[in-house]
């Protein structure tokens, strides 16, 4: 019973694990396309299928204002 208990805890803590780390690196993934956006990179784009939930969102957003940011540098190049 006990060795069951302790592969159970185990399982869950590597569960844990795997969603921190997850979390820690889709952060990471959104800030570093935040910051080559904001210096003028408006072409880059997040691979949105990598995230769940509200970071996918956060991720499409940010694929949004990029193409919008796109858009109007070239309408302001074309003017």
């Amino acid at each position: 019973l006990t060795g069951i208990l302790v592969l159970a805890l185990l399982c869950m803590d590597s569960w844990v694990f795997h969603q921190l780390y997850k979390n820690a690196w889709e952060t990471d993934q959104i800030n570093e396309a935040l910051l080559k956006i904001s210096h003028g990179d408006t072409k880059y784009k997040i691979n949105a299928e990598e995230f769940d939930g509200k970071e996918r969102e956060l991720a499409e957003n940010i694929n949004h204002i990029s193409r919008v940011l796109r858009c109007r540098k070239r309408y302001a190049v074309n003017a």
